[in-house]
């Protein structure tokens, strides 16, 4: 397994905490307009495209979507390894 450094927040995660602070109930996966989109760029940014636990490539949502997989969950962002 590969350790990776973690970066910054996303200023759409951190602008949907700030939010939704008196409204707990949004603050998961699937409330208050999650801004699911912008945390998987940044954790595959952050990742280099790579699963730590395989060292395989990762592929982006585009490229699941195009081949007929489900992108999203209720409890994590998804990817797969090529």
């Amino acid at each position: 397994m590969r350790s990776i450094p973690k970066g910054a927040e996303p200023r759409a995660l951190i602008q949907w905490k700030a939010d939704n602070t008196q409204t707990p109930e949004n603050l998961f996966y699937t409330g208050g307009g999650f801004p699911g989109e912008a945390v998987r760029e940044a954790l595959l940014s952050e990742q280099f495209h790579l699963c730590a636990y395989t060292m395989k490539r990762l592929k982006t949502a585009a490229e699941c979507k195009s081949q007929g997989r489900d992108t999203t969950s209720n409890s994590r962002p998804i990817f797969f390894p090529l």
